[in-house]
């Protein structure tokens, strides 16, 4: 559980540090021609961050349950919150990287 929480708290502080104290709109998306799709502001990402912290809590309370019953279930979660969290981190290095 520790691991996932760690890669959330490095992605959050990237975040606050390089794209919260930026004003106006953020890109948040690029197609293929580096044109910008989706632009929002700092309240975008904070949601983002939100959001994949709820799928790693949801993940390890799962996994907590299911640990007494079926282990390997249990160990497939903990992997899957610590691989979005990572997924998010790379998400913030992208991001700090475009703006």
């Amino acid at each position: 559980m520790g691991t996932w929480c760690v890669l959330w708290a490095v992605s959050f502080s990237l975040a606050y540090t390089s794209l919260f104290p930026l004003s106006g709109a953020l890109v948040i998306h690029t197609d293929f021609r580096e044109r910008v799709d989706l632009i929002g502001g700092a309240g975008d990402i904070a949601s983002i961050l939100i959001a994949l912290a709820f799928l790693g809590v949801c993940n390890s309370i799962l996994a907590y349950l299911l640990y007494r019953r079926d282990r390997i279930v249990a160990y497939a979660l903990l992997g899957g919150a610590v691989f979005v969290s990572l997924l998010g981190l790379i998400l913030m290095y992208i991001l700090v990287g475009l703006n």
